[in-house]
């Protein structure tokens, strides 16, 4: 698993360019599309008057650019203490702001006492609201790629009301789904703001979310091979066939399913979940430290093993451990409330 993380994660991640500025009018899409392949990152890129050169000491990189271009607040469901610690001590120091919320507390990060998403996307947008375009909620098994995520959606307006993620279906419509991550523009932020949570006591976070915006349709968040971006389970279950079990509602409820094995998941992957707080570590470490030194454009191809060789991997899946790590210090460089 770490060789194919070492392998793939890496090429997820925005390279070091150069940006030169030009004048140029922003593009606005609408969000009633079934697909986001509206438009590609890189034709929004290019269409908006920007240029890539190779990087010199001191520019600035895209990954920066859009990291002001387009700010995201990171709205962390609590559950556990070492796995909070976990989230705040890797990928949610990309994101602009970060709210942690839910009903337990903690000594190391500050946790507001909520679990309701109305007061919650209440509270974040009257302590940062005006400074954010979109939003990303999660729980804190789920490992983020913010870089990826700001490039997603870089080309859309964020006023418009947007809400996506993994979609499942329901009885009375769809929701997506909390493990996955959840989506909003600011748009929707603005639109929840005004609405009441108090009908729907007892319905799960992600599916209340999905009730108060049951006026929306689906949007099919893969990429343009059918990859997932926004993934429900670690990087090995998605990975290796068989992992997740069919009788997992995934498979019969999920509205737009992405096939097992290599091509389980995008280049530009957005979250996994499930993930361990060493794993968590371990994924932070390859997708923001480790550089693929190639001159091919193209990455080299890695999934399952070749068929003609029996090997089940999925044995090693089940004896493995979720280790939980001790002395985790007091979390620092973290937008805390």
């Amino acid at each position: 698993v770490a060789v194919f993380l070492g392998a793939s994660l890496s090429g997820i991640l925005l390279g070091l360019l150069t940006l030169q500025s030009k004048k140029s009018d922003q593009r606005s899409h609408s969000p009633s599309v079934k697909n986001l392949q509206v438009e590609s990152y890189d034709h929004w890129f290019s269409e908006s008057g920007y240029e890539r050169t190779d990087p010199n000491f001191g520019e600035k990189s895209e990954a920066d650019f859009l990291f002001h271009r387009t700010p995201v607040i990171c709205l962390i469901y609590a559950q556990s203490p070492q796995q909070v610690r976990s989230v705040a001590s890797t990928w949610t120091r990309h994101c602009n702001h970060v709210i942690y919320f839910g009903t337990m507390k903690d000594a190391y990060v500050h946790i507001v006492p909520s679990d309701s998403p109305c007061q919650i996307i209440k509270f974040a947008w009257k302590r940062f609201g005006g400074k954010f375009k979109w939003v990303l909620i999660a729980d804190d098994e789920t490992f983020a790629v913010i870089e990826n995520l700001r490039a997603y959606v870089a080309a859309l307006n964020s006023s418009l009301v947007y809400y996506l993620g993994h979609p499942m279906q329901v009885s009375h419509g769809f929701y997506n789904v909390l493990n996955a991550g959840i989506l909003l523009s600011e748009g929707s932020v603005l639109l929840l703001r005004g609405m009441s949570c108090k009908n729907l006591r007892g319905v799960t976070f992600d599916k209340t979310l999905g009730r108060l915006l049951k006026h929306l349709r689906p949007i099919d968040t893969r990429d343009a091979k059918n990859r997932g971006r926004f993934n429900p389970f670690s990087v090995e279950k998605m990975l290796i066939p068989g992992s997740v079990s069919y009788f997992n509602s995934y498979w019969r409820s999920s509205l737009f399913l992405s096939p097992e094995g290599g091509n389980c998941c995008s280049n530009r992957a957005i979250t996994f979940h499930g993930i361990n707080p060493v794993d968590m570590f371990l994924m932070e470490y390859l997708v923001q430290r480790v550089r693929r030194t190639t001159t091919h454009p193209s990455p080299t191809p890695t999934g399952v093993p070749p068929q003609k060789i029996p090997l089940d991997l999925r044995s090693f899946m089940n004896g493995k451990a979720f280790v939980k790590p001790f002395g985790i210090s007091k979390v620092g460089q973290v937008d805390l409330l």
